[in-house]
């Protein structure tokens, strides 16, 4: 396993060996391929849903400055 810690006066890399089991390796090594086989539909998944929740919020502040506006110009 490696560190690596860095700020504005120094930079340290740490190493450190780990004993993990067989079935332990089997598991993250078969979690590690699907994550990657898959990390493009993932990242597109993500992304998409970021650009949904974007869109509502720049919708809901529209309609609410346009309310805002109205009333302001209706209350003179």
């Amino acid at each position: 396993m490696t560190l690596t810690t860095q700020n504005n006066q120094y930079a340290k890399t740490l190493h450190k060996d780990v004993l993990i089991t067989t079935s332990q390796a089997k598991y993250i090594n078969s979690l590690n391929a699907a994550y990657l086989r898959n990390r493009n539909w993932i990242l597109g998944g993500v992304a998409v849903v970021l650009v949904i929740i974007g869109g509502i919020l720049v919708k809901v502040y529209r309609v609410r400055r346009r309310k805002r506006d109205l009333h302001a110009k209706n209350g003179k």
